[in-house]
């Protein structure tokens, strides 16, 4: 889910301390904010809270933005610098935002292999055939099943890796735009998918095997994925087709980045009403 766009006078008036304007600018940015930031934070209350900060943030900092292009990932960049301090501040006092024991009996349904076994060929074109694809209609309650392990699994994921998996693979954002959100490097950004979607296989199939091939371990994640470059892509292939380890590595990590997409909740919708969020943040406005 995007924000809604609103016109260049209404932004040129928040910048200029117009509170009516600026209301209708969290009105326009608030449903966005308070889903991402509960998929980070793992908390109702603090979700609210952290985009009750974004806000009260903005109005004093908007006229310091010099693109109001880019009014969407300046937001997206620092409600992320609001849930990472919540999360410090939380795990300073010894608190748990919620509770991260995946369950046993997740892990060891099989999930990955049940529901959804993806061609790869399907998904990188020349990759080698993973054998026929159960139909999720068939098999809609394991489906189910599937989809509630992987939310799961993300929320027990480290806060930059799941940051990244929840931007890139549930919001579909490019991989530049990962980047400029956490404010990493590209190369980072890399490492920080691998990460989130292998432990995301960990988890849902403790017994997983990759292949011990150096070279292309890391690569058969972001092919996966869809983050390697023409050149690296017939590389990679190639090797493919003279390693069946590392083909299979693929067709396992091609079933998870499905699991991860197919995980994404189209139906998520805002803890509070982005109206309500407003009457809050109103009275905290100062400058």
């Amino acid at each position: 889910m995007r924000s809604v766009s609103i016109d260049q006078n209404t932004i040129d008036r928040a910048m200029e301390g117009d509170k009516e304007a600026f209301g209708m600018l969290v009105r326009a940015n608030g449903s966005r904010s308070l889903i991402v930031a509960e998929r980070i934070l793992r908390s109702p209350e603090e979700a609210v809270s952290a985009a009750r900060k974004l806000f009260v943030f903005t109005y004093t900092n908007l006229k310091k933005l010099k693109d109001l292009g880019v009014l969407e990932m300046w937001l997206m960049q620092n409600l992320v610098r609001v849930c990472g301090e919540v999360l410090k501040e939380a795990t300073k006092k010894g608190v748990a935002l919620s509770q991260c024991e995946f369950p046993k009996d997740l892990a060891t349904a099989g999930l990955l292999e049940s529901v959804g076994a993806v061609d790869a060929a399907a998904v990188v074109p020349g990759a080698l055939a993973a054998g026929p694809a159960i139909s999720r209609a068939a098999a809609a309650p394991v489906a189910a099943a599937r989809r509630e392990a992987v939310r799961k699994a993300i929320d027990c994921l480290p806060f930059l890796e799941r940051t990244a998996v929840i931007f890139r693979d549930w919001d579909g954002m490019s991989y530049l735009e990962v980047a400029d959100i956490l404010r990493v490097k590209h190369d980072d950004v890399r490492k920080l998918l691998v990460r989130g979607r292998r432990g995301v296989a960990e988890m849902l199939k403790p017994t997983v095997s990759e292949t011990n091939c150096g070279r292309v371990r890391d690569k058969i994640w972001l092919l996966a994925g869809g983050e390697v470059g023409p050149t690296e892509t017939v590389d990679i292939l190639t090797h493919l087709r003279q390693c069946s380890a590392c083909a299979e590595s693929l067709r396992t990590a091609s079933t998870v980045v499905e699991a991860i997409r197919d995980a994404a909740a189209p139906e998520d919708k805002p803890l509070i009403a982005p109206e309500m969020l407003w009457k809050e943040v109103e009275p905290l406005l100062v400058r």
